[in-house]
């Protein structure tokens, strides 16, 4: 079976796993550490070190100093727990249309979509691929409107010279076990506005729990996933998961494994000692998997669409996404057949429009697929992703 992720789990990381199994010991200076190693490697003045992705921007939008029925300008196609996180603060998430291409939100819809009430819009660079932050920075600076990038995807995309998240108010990240940066769990927010970053350490900092465990959970799980899925025997889960009787049930079952705490939680001096090192090799296995994609792309049907990358921009290759000329469920249990895993609708990212008036949306949720891509697939598998997708649709035009 071909998986289609992997996660990023080194020689080190066991190490610093064994280190804190055997020692309760811990520097607690490795969360500054990495804290400055972060915001030198982004390019900004503030890096504050939180629990998750999630917490970062629960901690920002705190902070903001906003007020109930406020308004949030959210993509139409992101992760569903985000409008959660609104709700629970009292605010109003309203969803902007994305662009056919890219996946990413799309400015002309967000323009549409600011009203009196709006406050924050919330530009998702969606699988790592960078959104067109620089047209949505400058329509929120008509309004005085915060921009807040969620790079949850994004360690290491960039536009030209500049990384993703350093074009708005402030950005936040996810280091969970299959993102870019995997330190099994936290996150980080980056900022350059002296004033935000002290409230978000003040909000971060007084909300966590103040436990310094390693996330044991989450490298075992993490392992397990690794040594299971490319396997004969992922094949059933998989089916069962690819089948409309059976896939909330499998997929509800995974994600109860996956879920961590609701309670807030520091972030760790192991987590830091583990972001360190694998921030020092991301370019370089980035540049791996820009290749690999790239080389995927030309195997490619026509009719295959890969998710289009803005010109000037640099995408990390989070996930491997393309638009297919029919509904992607098909494709998925075509290609299983051939043991290779892919990815569609909610496995992927949420439809949050809902039934409101975000077309493009609606039109492409059901068609979107997420193909294997990863530093340790080989040539000979991405071409068998080739072979099975070009027998598929070789003569198949997209529609319009």
């Amino acid at each position: 079976m071909i998986p289609r992720r992997r996660s990023h789990i080194t020689l080190h990381d066991l190490c610093v796993a064994a280190g804190a199994l055997f020692s309760r010991k811990y520097d607690a200076s490795l969360v500054a550490e990495w804290e400055g190693s972060f915001a030198r490697h982004i390019g900004m003045r503030h890096a504050v070190a939180v629990g998750s992705g999630r917490q970062g921007m629960s901690a920002v939008l705190e902070s903001l100093g906003l007020r109930r029925g406020d308004e949030v300008i959210i993509p139409a196609y992101t992760l569903k727990a985000l409008v959660g996180i609104m709700q629970g603060l009292g605010l109003v998430s309203v969803t902007a249309d994305i662009e056919r291409g890219s996946f990413n939100i799309d400015p002309a819809s967000v323009r549409e979509k600011i009203t009196p009430r709006t406050r924050v819009i919330l530009a998702t660079h969606i699988f790592g691929n960078p959104c067109d932050i620089e047209r949505i920075v400058a329509i929120a600076r008509e309004r005085s409107i915060i921009v807040l990038e969620d790079c949850a995807h994004a360690a290491g995309s960039a536009i030209g010279t500049k990384k993703a998240g350093t074009f708005g108010d402030a950005a936040f990240f996810s280091f969970e076990t299959i993102k870019p940066i995997n330190t099994y769990g936290g996150g980080m927010v980056v900022t350059n506005n002296d004033a935000l970053a002290g409230a978000i350490r003040a909000v971060s900092g007084a909300a966590a729990e103040g436990r310094h465990a390693f996330p044991f959970k989450k490298l075992i799980s993490a392992c397990c996933e690794n040594a299971f899925l490319p396997t004969p025997f992922s094949f059933l889960p998989l089916y069962l998961l690819s089948l409309s009787a059976t896939s909330k049930a499998i997929y509800s079952l995974y994600r109860r494994s996956q879920r961590g705490s609701s309670r807030r939680s520091a972030y760790t001096p192991y987590q830091s000692r583990i972001g360190i090192r694998k921030l020092a090799g991301l370019e370089q296995r980035i540049a791996l998997r820009r290749k690999k994609g790239e080389l995927l792309k030309t195997l490619l049907p026509r009719s295959v669409m890969p998710q289009q990358i803005r010109p000037g921009a640099s995408a990390n290759y989070y996930f491997f996404t393309a638009l297919l000329p029919s509904e992607a469920s098909v494709a998925r249990q075509a290609l299983l057949r051939h043991g290779i895993d892919a990815g569609v609708q909610a496995e992927i990212a949420d439809n949050c429009a809902g039934a409101n008036d975000c077309p493009v949306m609606q039109e492409v949720f059901k068609r979107i697929i997420h193909l294997p891509l990863y530093e340790g697939i080989t040539e000979r598998q991405l071409g068998s992703i080739g072979k099975v997708l070009g027998k598929l649709f070789k003569d198949e035009n997209i529609t319009d």
